[in-house]
């Protein structure tokens, strides 16, 4: 869909159009230029209710488009450090929680903020909160998507664990009678010392019932054929209503649904829930990894140590409800324990990237079962934990929020499920950058007007080596002299073309001799005062020769006191002694290397170094005091050898008010023209809608 957009901005545009119109074509017929401008603004009358009429379309198409909602395009771990479009996705579901995820920032990037989010979403919706996306976490995304959660947008966590749900889901109603179990089958297994007791009663009518309940609800199927039957998919030892993972819980944690899976693959299984380290089982009984990859099978008969599974199932009919209730209690075999550490992390490094953080990087540890996390230490004390990626082989971790200019030493240990926990790694040191020196708002003063310390368009500004400050005021005609604190010192000039009058005076600047020398453009010139206003001596002449002028606008002084004019329109910069007498010149109209292109401000450094801002052609230019003469004698040589045919002159130029109205009548016409041309495509576009 694409959507149009006009701002009142151009409409204006088009009003003063159709006023220029009415401007140019007085000395022909003003009744024609009234109904031009008449019919001019219907059109756009016209135009803007047609543009009303589609904003509302579009805002109506915009809400049916927001409360579409579709599942996430996630199929891979996402942690700390990616980057790619599946965390914009995973950015855009998190902003809708504005308790989670205040900053609402749709980057592409997952940070620390998006970490943080992500471990909140997590802790609400009963996920282990580690602040990486893995399986469960994205199920949970798009059983969300899936399935709906009310006006809230959100189902609550404590939903489908709430007391009372399984049995509440366990029961079907019908208008016929459910017969009684009418035969049974009860089988149990004992031995003396360690027994193990398997006790089963089944039904037929419950067998029924369950399947049925299991084609509509996939948490209600019990066995792998029931869910696969049902359409639905299996994994280990549940139903799930998305695929499972391509990964298995040997692997990772988040795949792992039971506690006798969970830890015979080498996790913690605490909390109802599978986690990497003891430390997230939050002081709870919990029940530690085994060595073993698989889980084992109790014997029929076992001596001292042997698992013990009971099951009962029981099943109660009546009128028009039969209820199943089934509890599973597991002991799983002891193993032997993990006691072997993961290596030492190696090449690790620290960087600082700015003044209050420092980047860490490290090569990632190895364990026979796994490594779960690392530790990180600033001068021996633990002051971070960060969790192991499978699939990266260098291990990154930022801290944030230091002291600037401060050096660190840190060292990285790795430890795994069991606990145990490597050697620290060899030490590395970084100190944060020292931030830039503050910008801190002293004072300031003046205000609109034409007394002493107001200013009328103040154009630029010079400091001497006193600290005092001048200013040059472009509508005022005028410069005017303050302390470094804005106290009023002096003042002088005023409109004219006399010594020490100025027509829209341009730039200003103070040389080591506390003189002041100010541009006036529309003179023509440059005036030399001393501090308090007197004046020296002036350099003018009209044209493009040596030391002549046509727009002087910026200018500048070096240590030796030379003094170096901007031309504007000659697209060039003139080199004088402080006495105005011509010294060199370079540049010319186009954007090759000491070309301009309307350059106008222009400095030099202690060095001697000349810095010019060249204005369409978007650039700076620096000079050295050496390339000055070969520039010059360049140039000179180009003028002579294309004389002939050089299309710039001072005739071309306007020399009175009058020629600079034609101008910009010309302009304009050429203008309207292009606003024409535009109006009609607008038209056409709208027509075509």
């Amino acid at each position: 869909m694409r959507a149009y957009s006009f701002s009142a901005g151009f409409f204006v545009a088009v009003l003063l159009a159709g006023s220029l119109v009415y401007a140019q074509t007085t000395a022909t017929s003003t009744t024609d230029a009234q109904t031009v401008i008449k019919l001019l603004q219907e059109q756009v009358k016209a135009l803007l209710t047609q543009v009303k009429e589609l904003q509302a379309k579009l805002e109506s198409t915009n809400q049916q488009i927001a409360a579409i909602q579709t599942e996430l395009k996630i199929n891979r771990f996402l942690e700390r450090g990616v980057t790619g479009d599946d965390v914009k996705e995973l950015q855009t579901f998190l902003s809708q929680f504005p308790d989670i995820y205040p900053e609402g920032l749709v980057t592409g990037y997952f940070g620390s903020l998006t970490e943080s989010a992500v471990k909140k979403w997590q802790e609400k919706q009963g996920i282990e909160s580690v602040g990486i996306v893995g399986p469960k976490t994205i199920a949970r995304i798009n059983e969300i998507f899936e399935q709906g959660a009310g006006q809230s947008g959100i189902i609550p966590p404590g939903l489908l664990t709430a007391p009372g749900i399984d049995e509440k889901r366990a029961t079907t109603t019908s208008d016929a009678t459910i017969p009684a179990a009418t035969s049974a089958s009860t089988s149990a297994i004992s031995t003396a010392g360690a027994s193990t007791t398997l006790s089963t009663t089944s039904a037929s009518s419950t067998a029924t019932t369950t399947a049925l309940m299991c084609t509509r609800d996939y948490l209600t199927c019990s066995s792998k054929k029931d869910c696969e039957s049902a359409k639905f998919f299996w994994y280990t030892v549940s139903c799930h209503s998305t695929p499972p993972p391509p990964v298995s819980c040997a692997a990772s944690y988040n795949y792992c649904s039971v506690g006798a899976e969970c830890a015979a693959n080498g996790w913690y299984s605490c909390r109802g829930s599978c986690y990497s380290s003891a430390e997230a089982c939050l002081g709870q009984a919990y029940i530690p990894p085994a060595v073993s990859s698989t889980v084992s099978t109790p014997p029929p008969s076992s001596g001292s140590g042997a698992s013990a599974v009971t099951t009962t199932t029981g099943t109660t009919a009546t009128a028009s409800t039969t209820s199943t209730t089934t509890t599973t209690s597991t002991t799983t075999t002891s193993t032997t324990p993990d006691t072997t550490a993961p290596s030492v992390p190696t090449n690790l490094s620290a960087v600082a990237v700015s003044s209050s953080q420092i980047d860490l990087s490290w090569t990632a540890s190895t364990d026979n079962v796994g490594v779960s996390g690392y530790k990180m230490y600033r001068f021996g004390t633990h002051v971070g934990t960060q969790y192991a990626s499978a699939a990266s082989s260098t291990i990154s971790f930022s801290f944030t929020g230091l002291q600037y200019s401060t050096a660190s030493t840190y060292t990285v240990a790795a430890y795994d499920a069991a606990g145990n926990t490597s050697a620290q790694s060899a030490s590395a040191t970084a100190t944060t950058q020292t931030p830039p020196p503050q910008i801190s708002f002293l004072l300031k003063w003046g205000s609109s007007g034409t007394g002493d310390g107001q200013f009328s368009f103040p154009r630029n500004i010079a400091v001497d080596s006193a600290g005092n400050v001048y200013v040059s005021e472009a509508n005022n005609h005028r410069v005017q002299k303050f302390t470094s604190d804005g106290t009023f010192v002096t003042k002088w000039g005023s409109s004219g073309t006399g010594d020490g009058q100025f027509r829209m005076p341009r730039d200003i600047v103070v040389d080591t001799a506390g003189n002041v020398y100010v541009t006036d453009a529309y003179n023509r010139r440059v005036q030399k005062f001393t501090s308090n206003g007197t004046f020296i001596t002036k350099w003018e002449s009209y044209g493009e020769g040596d030391g002549q002028f046509y727009s002087p606008l910026g200018i500048a002084v070096d240590t030796a006191n030379n003094v170096y004019v901007v031309d504007g329109v000659s697209m060039r910069v003139q080199k004088f002694t402080s006495d105005g007498t011509f010294v060199t010149k370079w540049g010319s109209s186009g954007t090759g290397d000491g070309q301009f292109n309307n350059p106008y401000g222009i400095a030099v450094n202690s060095g001697g170094n000349i810095y010019v801002a060249d204005i369409s052609n978007n650039r700076i230019q620096k000079f050295a005091p050496a390339q000055m003469a070969l520039l010059n004698s360049q140039q000179q040589f180009a003028n002579k050898s294309v004389n002939n045919q050089k299309t710039f002159s001072i005739s071309s130029l306007p020399t009175s008010s009058l020629d600079l109205r034609a101008s910009n009548l010309a302009a304009t016409s050429q203008a309207l023209s292009s606003l024409s041309a535009i109006l009609g495509r607008i038209l056409e576009l709208l027509g075509a809608l």
